[in-house]
């Protein structure tokens, strides 16, 4: 694409790969896989939290406060 990648305004990181039309479609492809695969994980995380609450044996309170038994 022709846009250099600046890290805190004073190093230029050189490409790693051609900016070819290839390539920006496999990595858009690998972009929009990953986003889907994080947002899966993330609704994992959150449904397994509201089945520990929906068990009502503490154990959700005991990881929101960092205590022990």
């Amino acid at each position: 694409t022709g846009i250099d990648v600046v890290v805190f305004g004073r190093w230029v990181l050189p490409g790693l790969v051609p900016a070819t039309e290839a390539n920006a479609e496999g990595f858009l492809r690998l972009h929009y896989v990953l986003a889907f695969a994080l947002i899966g994980l993330l609704s994992l995380h959150v449904a397994g939290a509201l089945r520990r609450a929906a068990k009502r044996d503490g154990s959700l309170r005991r990881m929101l406060l960092g205590t022990r038994k």
